[in-house]
């Protein structure tokens, strides 16, 4: 399959497209389109819990009425973080609008042919229900494709490409959050993450700084879908710099730089502006956080469960990310890729082991995790194919006994 113009990275991507190295494809779109289809659980709806203050946004766009109080349902559900001390019928929806911005050419023309109108609750139907079925398991195979063209690139061998990505689908919390809890973010945080990883690594390739159009696009909407990938994209930015544009010649390395750093931050500096107003208008307050009376507990120290609890701790219930890391920081080749996913789980068990609920309440393993997925999956799969016949083996037996 060859693309109309080559020089556009999304369109390399199908380039030279062929089973032997995009097999994994066929067991996550099978997985996937059963689970979608067969709902083989018991607890519903689709859109619930969290799911459902991230679609009030939706709703909220259609109608253009930014009144969450007039939906009792999001109290229910924790959705409404605060009330405006001057006026109490405004309330704050403590879940940011970047899903359901994300979702929306989808998910709105479809909330707006059951507009709510007088209705006294929000009210989602069976077609906005199934269409975020569908899209949680599309972003599932996006991001698995991305993933596996940015390990072809790195020169990564088909079989532990495919292996590594079968593995961070199925033995992590990622397969969970793009089926059963499809309606949280976290399955599409990881897709963009992985899309920010192709665009570094085509960049790379083409000896030329990431399209700023797409790098702007993807740090905007995976900083507005969860405030707390911020440092994530700004790690991601500082080891680019670090890495690859400290190792260009004196007189590239400024423009390079500009043009890496500052789509970047025009994109957090517009999350960050719309945050401010917006939590001004509804709760009073200039506030970037958008989770009221839910704040960070200074020496509360719970890294450690973060990473080991039993309850909910990373490499307890995913632990094929370990060995994947374990491999990456060991071989010379993916030492860095091993440092770049290091630093990334570093920074989130920091953030998390600080909050309030350091478990993030109920969910499939540490689900603040899963959105960097891609990151050690392309740390593993560089690390693992430079492994000898044997090592690879055992690394890949492994793997499936994790997942």
């Amino acid at each position: 399959m060859v693309c109309v113009s080559t020089s556009v990275p999304f369109c390399r991507l199908f380039d030279r497209f062929t089973l032997s190295a995009f097999w994994a494809l066929i067991p996550i779109v099978g997985f996937a389109v059963w689970a979608t289809i067969a709902t083989p659980y018991n607890n519903g709806p689709p859109i619930r819990s969290d799911g459902l203050g991230y679609f009030a946004w939706t709703e909220a766009i259609v109608e253009w009425n930014f009144d969450f109080c007039q939906w009792p349902s999001l109290e229910t559900v924790d959705a409404i973080s605060a009330h405006d001390p001057i006026d109490p019928t405004r309330c704050e929806n403590k879940y940011p609008a970047g899903l359901a911005l994300l979702r929306f050419p989808v998910l709105g023309p479809l909330a707006a042919l059951q507009s709510q109108g007088s209705r006294r609750d929000l009210v989602v139907g069976n077609a906005e229900e199934r269409a975020s079925l569908w899209l949680g398991a599309l972003a599932l195979v996006i991001m698995s494709l991305l993933l596996l063209a940015t390990l072809r690139r790195l020169g990564a061998r088909p079989v532990i490409a495919n292996a590594v990505v079968l593995a961070g689908c199925f033995g992590t919390g990622l397969f969970h959050y793009a089926t059963y809890d499809s309606s949280f973010t976290h399955v599409y945080s990881a897709a963009l993450v992985a899309g920010l990883l192709f665009l570094a690594v085509s960049a790379e390739d083409r000896g030329r700084p990431p399209n700023p159009i797409l790098l702007f696009l993807l740090a905007f909407f995976i900083a507005f879908i969860r405030e707390p990938d911020i440092p994530v994209v700004l790690a991601l930015l500082v080891l680019w710099l670090i890495w690859h544009v400290g190792q260009l010649p004196a007189p590239q390395r400024l423009l390079a730089g500009v043009r890496a750093v500052l789509p970047v931050l025009v994109a957090l500096a517009a999350v960050a502006i719309f945050q401010l107003l917006y939590n001004k208008w509804s709760s009073g307050a200039w506030t970037l956080s958008s989770y009221g009376q839910e704040q960070f507990t200074v020496g509360a120290f719970h890294e450690p469960d973060v990473l080991l609890s039993y309850q909910r701790g990373l490499f307890v219930w995913y632990p094929a990310l370990a060995v994947m890391l374990g491999v990456a920081l060991w071989r010379r080749p993916s030492r860095h890729w091993g440092i770049i996913a290091a630093v990334l789980v570093a920074v989130l068990t920091a953030i998390y082991g600080s909050w309030h609920s350091w478990d993030l309440g109920g969910g499939f393993g540490h689900r603040g995790f899963v959105d960097v997925v891609p990151c050690l999956i392309v740390a593993g799969g560089v690390g693992i194919s430079t492994l000898g016949t044997y090592s690879r083996a055992v690394v890949i037996g492994t793997l499936v006994v994790c997942s």
